[in-house]
Parts: structure tokens; C-alpha cells; sequence
């Protein structure tokens, strides 16, 4: 379980420097929101 919850926040961080390195992206979700 604890291993888990690791790995989700993991892929949470991944997620987000993809966002930072992908400014299209972070634009496209900017203007969703």
C-alpha cells in the first residue's frame, strides 16, 4: 500500500514537469480552467 501511494505521487510529479516543459499544454489547461 505504501509503495503505492508512492507511485502515485510520483506519476503527480511527473504530470506536472510535463506541464512545465510542454507550455503548450499548460496554455491549453490554463484556458480550460
Amino acid at each position: 500500500m505504501k509503495n503505492n501511494q508512492i507511485l502515485s505521487i510520483y506519476m503527480f510529479i511527473a504530470q506536472v514537469h510535463n506541464l512545465l516543459i510542454n507550455p503548450n499544454i499548460f496554455i491549453l489547461w490554463k484556458w480550460i480552467l
